[in-house]
């Protein structure tokens, strides 16, 4: 059986050269082409199970090509590259069906698993970070069918836009494991909105966004915090989410404290989300800020968050 063709639309021609160059030596067939007319014609002469296409094109966006694209060709699957993709034009891509996007440069592991996966009808890919092979690997609920996860929301999104399967995954995946009450350490980006997920979260819980507070993991030590501890202890503070955060701005040594501690002290408070985030650039760029215990217990239970924009 012939390998699924592939379109990869892209007005840099050595980028899309590569791209062809990546897929054919996975054992993928690739055509490229380097003006959105000629993807059009393309698509007129050749049956495509995927397209790959820029996004900044001088005559039309990747999502404006994806919206023609698919008057002639109902349901195609289309991937977009990007070096700088706004929150509109995510929201745009997520409003017409982008069926994912990727960073550039891209990651190639994670470029081949994803393009197989959509090209090979694979419902099992693995999800890792765009940002490369070093981050640990995002964990979905295997409970949910990839077509019922928006499903697991206990409400439509507010302040997120659903803009690939990725963060689709990546939410079910954080409503999962608050019901489970344990920490739920979310590892992403420098620039994330993490105050929307936080406000998400509220609004799951039918809580307002008073109850969120942001703290330093450092604060753990602090004598404040016991005070806190007391009133969540006798359900006096209107804390319901709780999100600790500047985690290398920490020794290693206090690192591990922290976590200790942060175990240890989820199943006395159910009632209060606990969230510690890392900034995933600290695993890439400068491991050295990381305790090993911190980071076993990232790749033990961690959840990565997809990046909203570069």
């Amino acid at each position: 059986m012939p390998a699924p063709a592939i379109l990869i639309l892209d007005d840099e021609l050595a980028h899309g050269n590569m791209l062809q160059d990546i897929l054919e030596l996975n054992d993928l067939k690739a055509d490229v082409v380097a003006r959105p007319e000629e993807a059009f014609e393309a698509l007129r002469n050749r049956r495509y199970a995927l397209v790959i296409t820029d996004f900044r094109m001088p005559t039309m966006t990747g999502v404006e090509w994806m919206r023609k694209a698919r008057e002639m060709v109902p349901g195609l699957p289309v991937m977009i590259v990007s070096g700088v993709m706004d929150m509109p034009a995510l929201s745009q891509a997520s409003q017409w069906g982008v069926n994912y996007i990727f960073e550039k440069p891209v990651n190639v592991k994670h470029f081949v698993e994803q393009v197989k996966a959509c090209v090979m009808g694979a419902s099992n890919a693995r999800l890792l970070p765009r940002g490369g092979s070093t981050l640990p690997p995002f964990r979905a609920p295997d409970t949910h069918r990839a077509q019922d996860r928006t499903a697991s929301f206990p409400q439509p999104l507010h302040y997120l836009v659903a803009q690939t399967q990725a963060v689709t995954d990546a939410l079910a995946a954080l409503w999962a494991r608050l019901g489970e009450g344990k920490p739920v350490w979310l590892v992403g980006p420098a620039g994330s909105e993490i105050e929307y997920i936080l406000k998400e979260i509220a609004g799951w819980q039918k809580a307002t966004e008073r109850s969120i507070r942001v703290l330093s993991a450092a604060d753990f030590k602090h004598e404040s915090i016991d005070k806190l501890l007391t009133q969540w202890s006798r359900g006096q503070a209107s804390e319901r989410i709780v999100m600790w955060g500047d985690l290398g701005d920490m020794s290693a040594a206090d690192q591990e404290a922290f976590v200790s501690w942060i175990e240890q002290l989820q199943p006395h408070f159910g009632h209060v989300s606990f969230i510690i985030w890392v900034e995933a650039e600290l695993f890439g760029l400068q491991p050295e800020r990381l305790s090993p215990v911190l980071v076993e217990a990232v790749e033990r239970s961690g959840l990565y968050w997809p990046p909203m924009r570069r």
